[in-house]
């Protein structure tokens, strides 16, 4: 029956483009769906809204750029509750799990990790760092790269606390990125990467 298939994807499209519009539904339907699914159903313009929207990746704020790579992209985590968090996103489309990734993605991923890591050295003066490629929320082959500190850390007047030093992390949903911080954040390991 190829009628109803067509039939059926033309609805999913035309949901597509009203969530589009609906940036909160595009980010509920990627995260119940994931990149695949929602690729399938919606076509490739819900799928980089989702992504762009979770992750402050439009044309306009592209903002949180710290570097591109040939099949990587890192960007400033606009919750900066670990001073200096970042995302490490595969810029592959159908990229799901790291298992699946290319060599050249781990080849040059290990390369972004180190080079991101030291650049955090040079700037934030971390003691340890944690990489967590999870996939729960987001169903598209991405990494948290979260810098730990020993003791509390001041940066622009600002003081982080890291109170789970030597455990895991967990995101503090109530703390508040100023867009100034970002922009700090983002320029600091700019400079240096």
């Amino acid at each position: 029956m190829p009628g109803a298939r067509y039939k059926r994807g033309a609805f999913w499209k035309i949901l597509g483009n009203f969530a589009f519009r609906h940036s909160k539904i595009a980010l509920f339907y990627f995260s119940q769906f994931g990149t695949i699914e929602t690729n399938k159903r919606c076509g490739n313009f819900l799928l980089k809204s989702a992504v762009s929207e979770l992750f402050g990746m439009t044309k306009e704020s592209s903002k949180n750029l710290v570097k591109d790579y040939e099949n990587w992209a890192i960007y400033v985590s606009e919750n900066q509750s670990y001073l200096g968090r970042c995302v490490v996103w595969c810029k592959r489309e159908n990229a799901l799990d790291l298992a699946d990734a290319t060599p050249e993605e781990w080849q040059e991923l290990f390369l972004v990790l180190r080079n991101l890591r030291e650049a955090a050295k040079k700037v934030f003066q971390p003691d340890w760092f944690n990489y967590s490629f999870l996939g729960n929320e987001t169903r598209h082959l991405h990494g948290h790269f979260v810098p730990r500190y020993a003791k509390p850390k001041m940066f622009m007047d600002i003081m982080f606390e890291d109170r789970l030093y030597g455990h895991n992390y967990k995101t503090d949903q109530e703390f508040k990125t100023s867009v100034e911080l970002l922009a700090e954040v983002r320029d600091k390991l700019r400079s240096v990467l």
